[in-house]
């Protein structure tokens, strides 16, 4: 392993960064898609349909089901590439070295 002799003749230590703009773009790219979901989730949630009545307690609950099924399944989608993306992200734009 070579080290670089600094201005003051003494050894740089090695270091390593991660490439900010390579970061960003990952992070915006993760975000949009995090609020696209949202979005889009949003748009598309359950509701009850005015035909049926909202007072028995047999279709409030299969709703409630209905809603927490779709809360959850777009929570996942919106949130796996922000656990897959950015530490994919952190190990791939990694620069070695002191520029």
């Amino acid at each position: 392993m070579t080290e670089k002799l600094n201005s003051q003749g003494g050894t740089a230590r090695k270091t390593s960064r991660r490439s900010r703009p390579c970061v960003a773009i990952a992070t915006v790219v993760a975000l949009t898609w995090a609020g696209a979901t949202a979005y889009y989730a949003y748009q598309t949630s359950p509701h009850l349909p005015m035909d049926i009545s909202a007072n028995d307690a047999g279709t409030r609950e299969a709703f409630n089901a209905a809603l927490r099924e779709h809360t959850i399944a777009y929570m996942i989608i919106a949130l796996l590439p922000l656990l897959v993306l950015l530490p994919l992200t952190s190990l791939v734009c990694t620069r070695r070295g002191g520029r």
